[in-house]
């Protein structure tokens, strides 16, 4: 190699080495729960293995929610100058989780526009904060990712100048991100993601199926997002751009979802369901105490968790009565319950384990690992059908239910109504899971379809990052027409409206 090929190569390097080192990202994740940040954080540290530069900045909506989400990314948490409990005592009381929480109860609906109110208030802060602004200026991020479920960051990524914006769901698709992206939910179909309802729905379910998609789209454009964007416009100056238009202006969609497990939905070319990435695939060892309990368990492991919110010892008496019950009919099998007020693994009873902490994924590796009872949280679904075990799911709140559904028309798990929560019903659903063989084929059916992509779900979803930024103003221009028509244009009712008169006016000639 002569010198003239060094110093060209060294001058590549100088020019364009930011390129070729990764880019400069900012990942916005307002601390909703411990699932979003997690989401969140595994998204991060995925983009700083493959090279990029990552800053995930946690906007402290809820204090009480102490993880960072990362190992390996920058974290930036930011105070939102709100009440410490003002985020937990709204969101996870009146009603609680396992109590009455169906989505158009006059509770819930004041509870979607209180939260609303704290991610407007949280956005005041933001918006105001020019300390943060001008450091995160000094990063020069290339590319900016939010979630769907707040506004406020794409203001944030405006004011940084961000070109490449990408639109982030930790769960399965809310209407309002394929909405800004020009695609309609038919609500005939399309069951909301705070419904509970499959894609065959009777009158009724329809009737409250488009209720929930009115109200909570209402609540979300009306009092969110138009009251950030005048915050915006208040602090930035008047011809700051519509929120809404900046997010119908983002380059990708990034969905914590499979189009193979999910209910089918309109889509656009810009969104991409990579469901599976925040599984963790490696194989780690499980603790000799862990072992020995899983060893010697005579038909089989099962797993019991309802994620960080929703705590077992929060559980009404008579519920956690039915369950340690109902438990002790089937001796054979070993049961694994995350109880939070406890230090450590205690065994309760000749087949019950309780732990305030469950090394879940290292468990359901081992091969006498048979069901998983749970929430119906997303992450939690996706981690068990990638390891091919059925489930039985007590919804409880927002997504629950809709998800729920989804693993009970894929037969590969079944709802337990917390409102109606027997012993039979539970002894049976559980006898169904562990002893009908048709639930576990069909779990480890659903299992393989998930595995068997072109590529790693993780090396997609890098490339497809990579992709928007490359081509951010080519995707601009491949945007659906449909965001630019009126609602006559859209619905056809100018061309409806038009034939009407025209047969009206033949008829009278004819007459």
């Amino acid at each position: 190699m002569n010198a003239w090929t060094v110093l060209l190569g060294v001058a590549w390097l100088l020019i364009f080495g930011e390129k070729v080192l990764g880019s400069r990202i900012l990942i916005y994740s307002p601390t909703l729960s411990h699932s979003h940040v997690s989401f969140n954080g595994k998204l991060a540290d995925l983009l700083t293995k493959a090279g990029h530069e990552v800053v995930l900045l946690l906007a402290d909506i809820d204090p009480l929610v102490a993880t960072n989400g990362s190992r390996h990314a920058t974290v930036m948490r930011v105070s939102m100058d709100l009440d410490r409990t003002r985020a937990s005592s709204t969101m996870w009381t009146n009603p609680g989780p396992f109590e009455d929480s169906r989505i158009l109860t006059r509770n819930i609906t004041l509870k979607l526009w209180k939260v609303g109110k704290i991610m407007i208030d949280a956005c005041e802060a933001l918006a105001n904060n020019d300390e943060l602004l001008r450091t995160l200026r000094q990063y020069k991020f290339d590319i900016g990712m939010l979630e769907q479920y707040d506004s406020c960051a794409f203001g944030l990524l405006q004011a940084l100048n961000i070109e490449t914006r990408v639109w982030l769901s930790a769960t399965a698709v809310w209407r309002m991100q394929p909405f800004a992206l020009g695609v309609e939910y038919p609500s005939s179909f399309v069951p909301e993601l705070f419904a509970p309802f499959s894609d065959e729905m009777s009158f009724f379910d329809r009737l409250i199926n488009f209720g929930v998609g009115q109200v909570t789209q209402l609540i979300y454009l009306y009092h969110s997002q138009a009251t950030e964007t005048e915050i915006f416009r208040r602090v930035k100056g008047r011809n700051f751009p519509d929120l809404l238009a900046l997010s119908a202006g983002s380059q990708l969609s990034l969905i914590n979802s499979m189009s193979v497990l999910d209910f089918p939905a309109p889509q656009s070319s810009n969104m991409l369901y990579s469901g599976g990435f925040t599984i963790d695939k490696n194989r780690s060892y499980l603790t000799e105490e862990w072992k020995s309990i899983a060893d010697n368990s005579k038909k089989g492991l099962v797993l019991m968790s309802f994620g960080a919110i929703a705590k077992t010892i929060d559980m009404p008496d008579e519920m956690q009565s039915i369950i340690f019950r109902v438990f002790a009919r089937f001796p054979d099998y070993t049961f694994v319950v995350k109880f939070e007020n406890i230090s450590t693994t205690e065994r309760v009873a000749s087949n019950v384990y309780l732990t305030s902490w469950i090394p879940q994924v290292e468990l359901m590796h081992h091969h006498k690992y048979r069901a998983l009872i749970a929430q119906a949280g997303w992450s939690s679904i996706l981690e068990a059908l990638h390891n091919g075990s059925p489930m039985v799911l007590m919804p409880l709140f927002a997504d629950h239910f809709k998800n729920a559904k989804v693993v009970e028309k894929r037969k590969v798990g079944i709802i337990i109504d917390k409102l109606r929560f027997t012993m039979e019903k539970f002894s049976d659903a559980l006898r169904a899971v562990l002893e009908d063989p048709a639930y576990t084929i069909n779990a480890k059916r659903y299992s393989k379809m998930l595995h068997d992509t072109p590529m790693p779900v993780e090396q997609l979803l890098v490339h497809q990052v990579g992709y928007a930024e490359r081509h951010n103003r080519d995707i601009g221009r491949h945007a659906l027409v449909g965001l630019r028509l009126r609602f006559d244009q859209y619905r056809l009712a100018d061309l409806f409206a038009m034939l009407l008169f025209s047969g009206l006016a033949l008829g009278f000639l004819l007459s």
